[in-house]
């Protein structure tokens, strides 16, 4: 997981030099952002091995929002169940994240396409059990709002409407108003 976590911090820097120029990428770079933040935080077993659970899920019953150390809440005995545990995968997901943020801050036009598969993944991290995550979510989702804005206005004119720098563009796409939307209801 950490050679994929510096992968994806990596593409975000690439990006940023970049700018327009990381388009061609953009398509691939999402993918793997995708791929990553769909995978299992990891499971934990039951004595009898029978069944599992995400960790982190609701179910699981961890300690307190920083007790990232602990082994246990000590409410079974350690049976198997109230371990909380920071794995490689939650560093990856934050770091992808993170990535399609970048990306939409730097080529807006080329992440216009996979906008919604983008806001899908920071609707999901917005709500993920662990804060690194959250945090780049919420701080790339307004970026790919705008980065959606941009891409829907002509020529590069978002913000530039008929009140002159910032203010907003006479019409916005469907597609703003609705990830706008999907934003405010976070």
């Amino acid at each position: 997981p950490e050679l994929r976590e510096y992968s994806h911090l990596a593409l975000a820097n690439l990006a940023a030099a970049m700018k327009e120029g990381f388009a061609p990428h953009v398509p691939r770079a999402v993918a793997l952002a995708v791929a990553t933040c769909e995978q299992p935080d990891g499971d934990v077993v039951d004595d009898g091995g029978a069944a599992s659970e995400d960790l982190g899920s609701e179910d699981s019953a961890g300690g307190g929002e920083g007790d990232d150390d602990d082994d246990s809440d000590g409410s079974d005995g350690g049976a198997g169940r109230g371990f909380r545990v920071r794995t490689g995968v939650v560093d990856e997901k934050a770091a992808a994240t993170h990535a399609v943020g970048q990306y939409a801050d730097s080529c807006a036009a080329a992440l216009a396409p996979h906008a919604d598969a983008v806001a899908a993944l920071l609707k999901a991290g917005s709500q993920h059990l662990h804060e690194e995550v959250r945090a780049a979510a919420h701080e790339a989702l307004p970026t790919l709002v705008l980065a959606v804005l941009r891409a829907s206005a002509p020529d590069g004119a978002a913000g530039a409407g008929a009140g002159g720098a910032g203010a907003p563009p006479a019409q916005v796409s469907a597609q703003v108003r609705h990830m706008a939307g999907g934003a405010v209801q976070l």
